[in-house]
């Protein structure tokens, strides 16, 4: 009759631990996918936007503003034209094209790269959030999907600027929107297989501990083991040495150490404890790739320091603090010099070099948080609650950096590094957004980089 008890109570309670397991893998597996997800998102987008920017970084933004109907077929669109057609060729999108702001919430087309069906000069764009925020100088993707007579999109869009900062024409890149959805799909397909893999694990260690079967435990702790061998290749896919999900990684970065799950070899105080420690150690692994994948999206690829995404993201925080009456900031605009002849004279590799080497020099001064590049030339600091003398101590520093960076590549034949600045503050009560301040520093800094030009003329 002892015996009998004692069977009962064990029962029972390897029923309720095996339960309280199922639900929590459960809850834990949805809860993961949702952050993944999110992040897949983001990385999706944050392809599409570098596409929209490197092509309106190649655009000479003083003729895209001059462009008028009686410029259709000549050598001055065309060129144009031929520009954007390199991405329409090689790139895996569906459309790209120029528009310009005609009016409060009114877009035309002025150059389209369609080889086959080109919107008219003049025609009418539809119009969507990222439109908008491009109008006014902010690189943007579409969350939503808008369709017009040439299909069902979702649309990425980076400004153009001209003479004195202004916005003169925007680059608007179509991508499919069966295309996205795929995209979304293959990158959680990994993800799905573990989250599945646990839930099904779950499934089967409820299963055993209701039937109360010793032997069962044994042959799970070897399916485990197996499934442990499956989750290592995930994870060494995942973990290639081009970073987590296939994009580049800066210099300093690292993917997170994978660290292998428990062996059929290893001890534990029981069966259960073993089983435990395999599953936890599956769902600390995945959430260290999730915090890494989201550090990976804001980050330019090239440099290290925020990209559009981080930059929209901050100008979104500031614009709250400007509306609860608390934000104390000074934004600084950078334009590296010649950045375009360093490209055609040396090679792209070059261009890079210094690209990188402008950023470091920023990051010296004011932080790599703080810094974001914005555009192919162009970066941008932010410096928080700080004096107009301490902005300028800093403004200082970098320019040392600078001076270092030539100084050290002096005598190989190079280019030097240069940068044209302009720096503006926040002021209350005439300032009711970032973009206010933005606008003063960029109007300084391209008088710097007039400046410049007048000096070297």
């Amino acid at each position: 009759m002892k015996r009998t008890s004692r069977l009962s109570v064990t029962s029972k309670y390897v029923l309720l631990v095996g339960a309280l397991m199922l639900i929590t893998n459960i809850v834990l597996s949805v809860v993961m996918m949702n952050q993944f997800r999110d992040t897949i998102h983001t990385l999706v987008r944050k392809d599409m936007l570098d596409i929209s920017n490197t092509a309106a970084g190649l655009l000479d933004g003083e003729v895209l503003g001059e462009l008028t109907e009686e410029d259709v077929g000549t050598p001055k669109l065309e060129d144009i034209r031929d520009q954007l057609s390199v991405f329409q060729d090689n790139v895996d999108i569906e459309y790209i094209y120029a528009v310009r702001q005609v009016g409060e919430d009114e877009f035309i087309f002025t150059v389209d790269a369609d080889p086959e069906d080109p919107a008219d000069f003049g025609e009418e764009v539809l119009v969507t959030y990222a439109l908008r925020q491009a109008a006014k100088g902010i690189a943007t993707v579409d969350t939503e999907p808008a369709e017009d007579e040439w299909g069902n999109f979702y649309s990425a869009y980076s400004p153009v600027r001209g003479p004195g900062g202004k916005v003169t024409g925007i680059v608007g890149v179509d991508f499919d929107s069966a295309w996205y959805e795929a995209q979304i799909r293959n990158h959680l397909r990994s993800s799905m297989l573990i989250a599945v893999a646990l839930v099904i694990v779950g499934g089967v260690i409820v299963a055993v501990f209701t039937r109360g079967v010793v032997a069962r435990l044994n042959k799970l702790k070897t399916q485990l083991s197996a499934l442990s061998a499956d989750v290592d290749e995930l994870m060494e896919e995942l973990s290639t040495e081009t970073g987590y999900m296939g994009m580049p990684l800066p210099k300093e970065e690292t993917v997170p150490e994978k660290r292998p799950l428990l062996s059929p070899t290893e001890s534990a105080s029981d069966d259960i404890e073993a089983i435990s420690n395999k599953m936890q150690l599956m769902h600390g692994q995945m959430k260290e790739y999730i915090a890494y994948a989201q550090a990976k999206a804001y980050k330019d690829g090239l440099t290290g320091v925020g990209n559009s995404l981080a930059y929209v993201e901050m100008q979104e925080r500031l614009n709250r603090e400007i509306s609860e009456g608390t934000a104390d900031f000074h934004v600084v605009v950078l334009d590296i010099n010649d950045l375009k002849k360093v490209n055609d004279r040396y090679g792209h590799s070059e261009g890079d070099l210094i690209i990188r080497g402008s950023a470091a020099a920023v990051v010296k001064a004011f932080g790599q948080e703080a810094t974001f590049r914005i555009g192919g030339d162009e970066l941008l600091a932010v410096a928080e609650n700080v004096t107009e003398a301490e902005l300028l101590e800093k403004i200082a520093v970098m320019m040392q950096s600078v001076d270092a960076y030539n100084e050290e590549r002096k005598g190989l034949g190079y280019s030097s590094l240069s940068l044209s600045e302009g720096w503006s503050a926040f002021q209350p009560g005439r300032d009711g957004s970032f973009h206010d301040v933005f606008v003063r520093a960029d109007e300084r800094m391209y008088q710097k980089k007039v400046e410049f030009h007048h000096v070297r003329e």
